[in-house]
C-alpha cells in the first residue's frame, strides 16, 4: 500500500469517527438530500418486494472510478485523470430491476504534470465529499448475458451547483466585480462560491470551481457477493476564479472508462458483516476499517 493510500484510509478514519447516523429508504428517496458526513447512512433492512434468480437487495460496499482523458492549456499533453469513490450503498430488488443509494465516504484523484512540471491533483475539500447528497440510480439486470449482466444508466454527482443548474462559464469570476453565477453555491461553506480546490503538489494552487460527473456502470454478476466492472463517465469542470484561475482554466475532459466493484457488506452469501454495531444502519464509519482489505487502494498517481 502506498503512503497516499495510507493517508486517504486515515483521513477517512478521522473524519467519520464522530458519525452519528441518518437513514434512508427506496420508497421516499433520500430525506434531504444530503446532510453530510455526521450524517450520512443506509439502513439496511430497508427494501421492499422480493428478489430474482439472483438476490442483490441489502448493503453493498463500494469502490468505483470515474475516469476522463484532460487536454487543454497548462498541459503538456493529454492525461488520464481518474477519481477514485468509496461508500456504502443499498440496493433494492424487484425482478430484474435494481434501485441503489449511494453515500460516498471517500474520495481521491490521480494527479496531472503541467507544461512547467508541476505534478499535482486539485483536490476538494473533506467538507466538499461531505456536502455530497445520497445518489439514486436505477439499473436493469441481464439474466441472460454470459455471468449476468446490470447496468445502471444515471448516477450524477455535483460539486458547487444546485440540483438542475446550468454549467456557468470558466473565468466567470475572474474580475474583481464579478457577480456569483445563477445555481453556483458555496458547498464547502468556506465562504468562497463553488468549491474550493487546492493543488496537492509542491506549487500552491488555489481554485474556486464546479463540477458535474455522469456515469453508467456496466457490471458482471460475479455472485450473490461480488459485482465487478467499468464504468463510463463524463466530467465537465469549470474553474470559476481564485488565486490560480488562468492556471487551471481552460481544461476539458473527454469520456473514458473506469473500474467499479461492488461488495456485499451485510453478512449474507459469505460477504463481510459492516454492520459492528448490529443496528441495521450502515454508515461510513463503519466503512472505514475495512479500507484496503475489502475495497483495494485507489488508481495509482499519473506523475510524481
Amino acid at each position: 500500500m502506498t503512503r497516499r493510500a495510507r493517508l486517504a484510509g486515515a483521513a477517512l478514519l478521522a473524519a467519520v469517527s464522530s458519525c452519528k447516523v441518518g437513514t434512508v429508504g427506496p420508497e421516499g428517496g433520500p430525506p434531504g438530500g444530503g446532510g453530510g458526513l455526521p450524517h450520512k447512512g443506509l439502513r439496511v433492512d430497508a427494501c421492499r418486494g422480493g428478489d430474482g434468480v439472483l438476490a442483490l437487495s441489502g448493503a453493498w460496499a463500494f469502490r468505483f472510478e470515474t475516469a476522463s482523458s484532460v487536454s487543454g492549456e497548462g498541459l503538456s499533453a493529454a492525461q488520464p485523470e481518474v477519481a477514485t469513490r468509496y461508500g456504502v450503498a443499498l440496493m433494492c430488488q424487484e425482478g430484474a430491476e435494481i434501485g441503489a443509494y449511494l453515500v460516498t465516504c471517500s474520495y481521491a484523484q490521480t494527479r496531472l504534470a503541467d507544461a512547467t512540471g508541476e505534478c499535482a491533483a486539485q483536490m476538494p475539500s473533506a467538507e466538499v465529499v461531505a456536502s455530497l447528497p445520497i445518489a439514486g440510480m436505477v439499473g436493469a439486470l441481464d439474466q441472460d448475458a454470459p455471468g449476468a449482466r446490470l447496468r445502471f444508466e444515471g448516477f450524477t454527482e455535483a460539486w458547487g451547483l444546485e440540483a438542475g443548474a446550468s454549467m456557468p462559464a470558466e473565468g466567470a469570476l475572474e474580475a474583481a466585480d464579478a457577480e456569483v453565477p445563477d445555481g453556483v453555491v458555496d458547498a464547502d461553506d468556506d465562504g468562497d462560491p463553488g468549491v474550493t480546490l487546492r493543488g496537492d503538489g509542491e506549487v500552491p494552487t488555489i481554485a474556486w470551481a464546479v463540477r458535474r460527473t455522469r456515469s453508467v456502470f456496466d457490471l458482471v454478476v460475479q455472485n450473490d457477493a461480488v459485482l465487478s466492472g467499468t464504468t463510463t463517465s463524463e466530467t465537465d469542470e469549470r474553474i470559476l476564479g481564485g488565486p490560480a484561475v488562468r492556471v487551471l482554466k481552460g481544461r476539458t475532459r473527454a469520456p473514458a472508462e473506469g473500474r467499479a466493484l461492488f461488495v456485499r457488506a451485510d453478512g449474507l452469501f459469505g460477504s463481510a458483516r459492516l454492520d459492528a454495531d448490529g443496528d441495521r444502519l450502515l454508515t461510513c464509519a463503519e466503512l472505514a476499517p475495512y479500507l484496503f482489505s475489502v475495497l483495494p487502494p485507489p488508481a495509482q498517481a499519473g506523475c510524481e
